[in-house]
């Protein structure tokens, strides 16, 4: 603890002394340091959320973001959907007849 506190507060004390560089803004950074410097970059980075990243047996899976909860939206998913259903099929005289509103799909850009 005590090497900590030291490093820090010679850290502190050095701050003056050392210099630092100018950054162009969010993003890449190209500007050139000068020979002798060294560049220390602290930045948070924000991505596009469509795929998540889970362990499987062992191994890294990419799925897509809402892969447990994608699926057909149906009168099973949706039971609302079930008297549409019933009258499309009695009016369209198909018994087969099957109401859905499609795949689940989300993303977070």
């Amino acid at each position: 603890m005590k090497k900590i506190s030291t490093a820090l507060a010679a850290m502190i004390l050095l701050s003056g002394v050392l210099q630092s560089q100018t950054v162009s803004g969010a993003g890449d950074d190209a500007i050139p340091v000068v020979r002798g410097m060294v560049r220390v970059r602290i930045a948070g980075q924000w991505n596009d959320w469509d795929a998540v990243y889970r362990d499987s047996a062992g191994r890294t899976v990419k799925r897509p973001l809402l892969a447990g909860v994608a699926r057909e939206l149906d009168t099973q998913a949706l039971p609302l959907l079930q008297p549409a259903e019933s009258s499309i099929r009695n009016l369209s005289g198909r018994p087969g007849f099957s109401l859905s509103l499609g795949a689940l799909e989300a993303r977070g850009d």
